[in-house]
C-alpha cells in the first residue's frame, strides 16, 4: 500500500493562494488506510481551510469529494466530472499517482497535492507503517530472502552475500 502524510496547513495555503473556489479530492484507498487522504481527512482539511481563509477576510469556496481511486481514470471522470468545472483548482489528497492522474484528466485547471507520497509499505500496528519496498522497478526478492535491501537490509545489499532472514532478521 502507498503511504502518505499531509503537507502542512501553511504550505497548501500556500499553493492555493489567488484561488476562491477550489475542490479537496480524497482518495478510498491507500491514504484512507494511513490516515491521510480519506473522507475524514478531506473533511478537517476543507474546514481548516475555511477558518484560515475567513481569519485573513478572505473568501474561500471549498468543495469535497472522494473518489474510490484517484489513480483509475474511468473512476475520476464519473465521480468528479460534474464537480470540476465550477472550481478554479484542485486539491489532490492522493497519492503521486492520483496526482498526476487528475492532472492528465483535468488539464486546464491546476492540480495541487495535499500529501507528500512517503513509501510503499504495510500496516504494522494502528498508526505505525513500516515501508517494505522503494519501488525501485527492479525487484529480486526472489535472491535475498524476501527482504527489499533497497529500504529494509541495513547494509544495504543488493548482490552481496546474505542468508536471507529469520522473523524479520538478517540472518548473518
Amino acid at each position: 500500500m502507498i503511504i502518505a502524510a499531509r503537507k502542512s496547513l501553511e504550505e497548501i495555503r500556500n499553493m492555493l493562494s489567488g484561488y476562491k473556489r477550489i475542490l479537496v479530492v480524497g482518495c478510498g484507498t491507500c491514504v484512507t488506510i494511513c490516515w491521510a487522504g480519506g473522507e475524514k481527512e478531506v473533511g478537517i482539511l476543507s474546514s481548516q481551510l475555511r477558518l484560515a481563509s475567513s481569519k485573513d477576510g478572505n473568501e474561500l469556496s471549498v468543495m469535497e469529494a472522494v473518489v474510490e481511486r484517484q489513480c483509475e481514470k474511468e473512476m475520476v471522470i464519473e465521480e468528479l466530472g460534474d464537480k470540476v468545472p465550477g472550481v478554479e483548482a484542485i486539491l489532490s489528497m492522493g497519492c503521486g499517482a492520483g496526482v498526476q492522474t487528475m492532472a492528465e484528466l483535468f488539464e486546464e485547471k491546476p492540480i495541487f497535492p495535499a500529501l507528500n507520497t512517503t513509501f510503499i509499505g504495510m500496516p504494522e500496528k494502528e498508526g505505525l507503517w513500516l515501508e517494505m519496498c522503494g519501488a525501485c522497478g527492479d525487484c529480486f526478492l526472489d535472491r535475498t530472502g524476501g527482504i527489499c535491501p533497497v529500504v529494509r537490509c541495513a547494509k544495504g545489499l543488493l548482490n552481496g552475500p546474505c542468508g536471507g532472514n529469520l522473523e524479520t532478521r538478517c540472518r548473518k
